[in-house]
């Protein structure tokens, strides 16, 4: 299982910091795939292991659902 992690350097990108509510760094923000331009929050632990696994739990919540074929 593989989850994207993307940086942005809110200071060069002010307007993108300024869309989603930036207010202070480092700020953590999650994008399911599928939900628009919505972002979450992230609140946890600064640890690499701590923001893995919260990311992990995310996209596990996200899966989309199997296909269903009537047969």
């Amino acid at each position: 299982m593989q989850v994207k992690l993307g940086a942005v350097d809110a200071t060069v990108h002010q307007g993108l910091a300024s869309k989603y509510g930036v207010r202070g760094y480092p700020t953590i923000k999650y994008f399911a795939q599928g939900k628009g331009k919505s972002a979450e929050e992230y609140d946890g632990g600064r640890t690499s292991g701590d923001i893995v696994q919260w990311a992990l739990s995310r996209y596990e919540e996200n899966i989309p659902a199997p296909e269903v074929t009537q047969v």
